[in-house]
């Protein structure tokens, strides 16, 4: 059926996507023995989902290792033809590399996640035909009391805690154009845990518009630009292009393969940041995909795992057989993926969108029992000044930042449109109903949006 929509005029075509939602490939919960201490490690991947009936492979992985009383936790997210070829070779090559290096790994974290990152890279153009096809890369090692993460790209790492640092060293990408509907989900679907604790962003997303990254970009011959519809709208957020055609179209300034991109300033090199663990304040640490963040504030995600951790089931290597998803049937990593799945459903509702793979590890700090008093919090507020950017859109700069990374003495970010639920450009808008069907649960949007009333 054909409406227009009356303050707009603009065509619209109504019509109904039937879902049927895929099965996580991996969740599970281990505990983890570091010396005399014991942590907890849950993981999940859940397939995305092509809303317009057709196939669609999973291109997000996790993995997790220990030697000599260290801890590797790797997320990453595969794109472009054969990503998930790409993120697989990442995956096993990084196990690899830290158990065949594990002392150079204890001597100097820094180095050592820095070359991970680097070799990797090479190991791929050495291997396969990854000129059109990459991944993102989050990673942290644990060792003695520290905390140190690498990133490539935009999965992120998040820390919650009751003793917030007073200088912040990354923070949230602005929303671009879908925030007024991610601030009325987030409204809907908001919890309130027995105890608050302060979301710290540990990683910075890469984009394209930030400054020093652009001007590495465009030294190397390449465009940063967004993309436009008929009219004239900007649509997605800036990408990476060649001159002479319009590819690769990448919208990170760093990633893993992505040959071409590489070829015009897109770098393999990380930015390495770490945190040392502050004993009784820091409680977990969430390592995820886009498709977790894009649909999730930082704040909400520390939030919502907080609220649940302590009901959801531990000690499972493998994914259950479930006829619903419910705090005490599934891992906190699960159920933090099926939450994100659920906003993704009521995006396609509203967007013509696919839903994005999505995965996560949570690393808990401290287990314990459910606390019943609120931590203290500390309201971090970063000093911002707004500038400029020639050919770009005004953009938010922070004045503090302590990032480690080896292509540049400081590392000032712009913070620009995310890469979030990115419209195809089509000639009409397009609106739709999801209709989910899944025999295997009694939910349609498998956590009530009254959950956290449980």
């Amino acid at each position: 059926m054909q409406v227009t929509n009356p303050s707009t005029g603009i065509l619209r075509v109504d019509r109904k996507t039937k879902l049927t939602l895929t099965e996580p490939t991996i969740a599970n919960s281990i505990p983890v023995v570091l010396g005399s201490r014991q942590l907890w490690v849950s993981g999940c991947v859940l397939p995305g989902m092509d809303t317009k009936g057709g196939s669609k492979v999973c291109q997000d992985a996790v993995a997790m290792d220990t030697c000599k009383e260290a801890l590797l936790l790797c997320e990453m997210d595969g794109h472009g033809v054969g990503g998930e070829l790409v993120v697989q070779h990442c995956q096993a090559f990084a196990v690899n590399y830290f158990r065949s290096r594990i002392d150079s790994a204890l001597e100097d974290p820094v180095r050592f996640l820095t070359a991970l990152c680097e070799d990797c890279d090479k190991s791929l153009n050495e291997e396969m035909d990854c000129r059109g096809a990459g991944c993102t890369a989050v990673m942290m090692l644990y060792y003695k009391g520290v905390l140190y993460f690498s990133c490539i790209g935009d999965s992120r790492a998040m820390l919650a805690t009751s003793a917030p640092p007073s200088q912040i060293t990354a923070h949230q990408p602005a929303r671009g154009d879908d925030k007024s509907l991610l601030a009325e989900i987030m409204q809907r679907r908001s919890v309130s845990p027995e105890t608050t604790f302060t979301a710290v962003q540990m990683t910075q997303d890469q984009k394209p518009e930030d400054p020093a990254e652009l001007a590495r970009i465009r030294e190397a011959g390449g465009v940063v630009m967004r993309l436009e519809d008929n009219t004239g709208r900007r649509v997605g957020p800036y990408r990476v292009w060649k001159v002479e055609g319009l590819y690769p179209g990448l919208a990170m300034s760093r990633s893993l393969g992505d040959g071409i991109a590489h070829e015009i300033g897109v770098v393999s090199t990380p930015i390495v940041t770490s945190h040392q663990e502050t004993k009784g304040m820091d409680f977990f640490i969430v390592l995820a995909s886009d498709g977790v963040w894009d649909v999730m504030e930082n704040q909400e995600v520390c939030d919502f795992v907080e609220a649940y951790r302590h009901k959801c089931i531990r000690g499972i290597p493998h994914p259950k057989e479930l006829t619903s998803v419910q705090p005490d049937t599934v891992t906190i990593a699960q159920l933090l993926c099926e939450e994100a799945r659920a906003r993704w459903i009521k995006i396609v509702e509203a967007e013509d969108v696919h839903i994005d793979d999505i995965s996560c590890l949570v690393l808990e700090l401290q287990v314990g029992g459910e606390r019943k008093r609120r931590a203290p919090v500390r309201t971090i507020v970063p000093r911002r000044d707004v500038m400029d950017v020639p050919g770009l859109d005004r953009t938010v700069k922070h004045k503090t930042v302590v990032f480690v990374d080896p292509l540049r003495d400081a590392y000032t970010p712009l913070l620009g449109p995310e890469e979030s639920l990115v419209r195809s450009i089509v000639e009409d808008e397009q609106s739709t109903e999801a209709v989910v069907q899944d025999p295997r649960r009694s939910s349609v949007s498998l956590i009530p949006l009254g959950m956290h009333s449980l």
